[in-house]
Formats: structure tokens, C-alpha cells, sequence
């Protein structure tokens, strides 16, 4: 049995993580919320048996902390899996830029504050008031949830100018979360920022009024930059992503990241060790240009093709492999496989 805490639990992604979990029984699912008997009498129309909302203030320690003791006597002392998804996106700022409020710098100065408040310090606090359980848990394993619009080179790229305050709180509390884990690593604890990608939650549907024009432009912008993007996640594929990414990462297996010490239990975990270290020896740099390079032309769209779904593929889930695929290859006739190996796609050649 894991318990899960989710802090913005009372809806949109938040809710939806909550749903996911608690389907299987086996899990004590607990979500914080702002206001406890609305988010109860959501959970129970829903049919939720095995969900606890608690209430708290997330920008409050004092708030957290007490509702970490009532955490505490829900799971016995412990706490498995701690998700941050509580955020706020502006509604001043978010289809405005920072050369908009020229005659209004009060306004933009405010509204970042309340965006670090929220983004920034209520994640530090809701981590220093649940380590304790964490610590005591037996997943060991703090996630945030982050945002691709916190990424320099996809700003860079797509010029997008929309939401800074929420962009740059963002980008804090990743620095943050790898703060954390730098402290926290050699206690078994893995912290993890993971961006849930473009999701259709209710806040997502429809533009909002007087901003369609806006919403147009940041989706021709995310198409161009990623091509095979076709439309928003729907909230259970966004969160089987996520949730899969956090389930398969450890600190043993390089803190989720590849680096040159561990290519082998990624790229060539289905080898022998003789082949292993073979392909591992003959891997050359990639040039990073070519993240940046635009495609000119997608073949796949007109040559008749495949793609493997690996089994054993320790970079790419097979969940988040599927999402991928079938988002993209309707209308195309792609076929698809599945076989029993690891990422064919980082074969060495000399």
C-alpha cells in the first residue's frame, strides 16, 4: 500500500490526480485543499472510497504544518509519494507581456510577488512541513509539477512573451526542487520537477474572452516548435506520463538523468555487458544544434512506416511511448510493434 499527497487537489489536474490514484484501493490518497467540504462532497460524487481532503493554506507554514499531523494519523507516520501541483497562472498577466504594464509597474511588481508566493514559497513550505513523513515513507519520492513554458530555449525559440511572472516562478522553483534533491539525495529522497505537458483541463478549454487571437498564436507557436504536436493532452494521458516518469526514476539509476557514467542502464539495458560496454565505448557527442535545427520535412508523413513500442525502453516508457504515437499517426497509416527490447535509436556507429 503508498499514500500519495496532492496539493491542489480540488480540481482541474490536481482532482485528476486524485482520481487516477485512488482507483487502486490499495492506495491511501490524500488531497489539500483550500476548502475541505467542497472538495469532500467532489470526492464523493465521484465515488472516491479511499481519499482524504485536508484543508490548508498553502502559502501559510503554520497552515501546512497542521495539516501535516493530520496526514500523519491518516497514514501512520509516514508519507510515500508528496505531488506539488498547486499553482496559480495570472489572470493580469497571462496573455500580456512584461513591456505591458510600462505604465503600470505596481501592477506587474504585485503580480509576481503573488505568482513567487504561490509557485515558489508555498512549494518550499508544503516541503518543509511534510519532509518529516517523507523522510519516514517508503517511495521517498517529492514531485512538482513544472511547466515547459519555464524553458529558456523553448521561450527563446518560440518568442513567446505571455505569463513571466508565471514562467519565472516556475523556472525558481525548479532551481528549487534541485536545491532539494542536492540535499536531500543522500537520504533516499528524490525530488523531481515534471512538466504534464499541454493539457485539456477546464481551465484550458476555450479562450478566455477578448484573448482567442492570443490562445491561437501560443498553439501555432508550441506546433512550430514540437511538429508532431497535434492537440492537448487529455488529463489521464498527462498524468500516466507523469506518474509513470516518477514511478520508473530513482536515485539509483542516475536521479532520472543520463549522464556519461550510466548510458548503459538507459540506452542498453537489454545487452549483455560485453555488447553493453562495446556500444557505451563507441558513443560520440550530439550536437546540440540540432534541438534547435527546424524540420523541413516529416517523411513519416509520406513514406509508409512503423514504430517499435520497446518493452524494455528505460528512457521512454511504453505509456508515454504510446501517447506520442497516437497523438500523431492518424491519417497517416503508421503501423505500430511491440518488442521486447530497449530503445533501438541509440545505436553507436564509428
Amino acid at each position: 500500500m503508498s499514500s500519495y499527497l496532492i496539493t491542489g487537489a480540488s480540481r482541474n489536474l490536481g482532482f485528476q490526480f486524485v482520481r487516477h490514484l485512488a482507483q487502486d484501493p490499495e492506495n491511501t490518497v490524500i488531497g489539500l485543499v483550500r476548502n475541505k467540504a467542497a472538495a469532500d462532497a467532489k470526492a464523493k460524487a465521484e465515488g472516491l472510497q479511499n481519499v482524504h481532503m485536508v484543508e490548508a493554506q498553502y502559502t501559510d507554514l503554520a497552515s501546512l504544518k497542521a495539516a501535516a499531523e493530520i496526514v500523519k494519523d491518516i497514514t501512520g507516520g509516514s508519507l510515500d509519494y508528496l505531488v506539488n501541483n498547486a499553482a496559480i497562472i495570472s489572470s493580469i498577466s497571462e496573455f500580456k507581456g512584461l513591456g505591458d504594464f510600462d505604465d503600470d509597474f505596481e501592477i506587474l511588481e504585485k503580480d509576481l510577488l503573488e505568482s513567487l508566493d504561490i509557485n515558489l514559497m508555498a512549494v518550499i513550505k508544503t516541503i518543509h512541513a511534510f519532509m518529516p513523513l517523507i523522510l519516514k515513507g517508503k517511495g521517498k519520492k517529492v514531485i512538482t509539477i513544472s511547466t515547459g513554458m519555464a524553458d529558456i530555449d523553448l521561450i527563446n525559440e518560440t518568442e513567446i512573451e505571455f505569463a513571466a511572472p508565471y514562467a519565472i516562478s516556475k523556472a525558481a522553483v525548479n532551481v528549487a526542487v534541485a536545491k532539494y534533491n542536492a540535499l536531500y539525495k543522500k537520504e533516499g529522497v528524490l525530488f523531481l520537477a515534471i512538466s504534464p505537458g499541454y493539457v485539456a483541463t477546464e481551465r484550458n478549454i476555450g479562450a478566455p474572452p477578448g484573448n482567442e487571437d492570443k490562445v491561437a498564436v501560443l498553439v501555432q507557436k508550441f506546433a512550430e516548435y514540437a511538429p508532431h504536436f497535434q492537440r492537448p493532452l487529455t488529463p489521464e494521458e498527462s498524468i500516466t506520463a507523469v506518474l509513470s516518469v516518477m514511478n520508473k526514476a530513482s536515485i539509483e539509476n542516475g536521479d532520472g538523468e543520463v549522464s556519461p557514467s550510466n548510458p548503459d542502464k538507459f540506452f542498453y539495458n537489454d545487452c549483455s555487458p560485453t555488447k553493453g560496454e562495446g556500444a557505451v565505448a563507441a558513443l560520440r557527442p550530439h550536437s546540440y544544434q540540432s534541438f534547435h535545427s527546424p524540420c523541413t520535412y516529416a517523411a513519416w508523413k509520406q513514406v509508409p512506416s512503423a514504430y517499435l513500442y520497446c518493452l524494455q525502453d528505460a528512457t521512454i516508457t511504453l505509456e508515454v511511448q504510446k501517447m506520442m504515437v497516437e497523438s500523431t499517426k492518424n491519417g497517416y497509416g503508421m503501423q505500430t510493434e511491440m518488442v521486447g527490447a530497449s530503445q533501438p535509436n541509440y545505436q553507436s556507429a564509428k
